[in-house]
């Protein structure tokens, strides 16, 4: 926990404004929020298909009793 709150406290004044073109954040920023037949373009956004297959997935955790 040491370790994690110094490295943030040293990286914090050189954190990036522009993200490199490939990065999931510089494909954010490219493309925004934009959406093809229902399909957001750019990485990092949960449709509902996907919000759908994250709450089965907890759901089957639970009936086995992993978590």
């Amino acid at each position: 926990m040491i370790t994690i709150t110094v490295a943030e406290i040293i990286a914090a004044p050189n954190l990036k404004q522009e993200w490199h073109e490939y990065s999931v954040k510089g494909q954010q920023q490219r493309l925004g929020k934009e959406k093809e037949n229902g399909w957001y373009l750019a990485p990092g956004y949960f449709e509902k298909p996907t919000q759908g297959l994250v709450a089965v997935f907890v759901a089957i955790l639970f009936w086995v009793n992993i978590i």
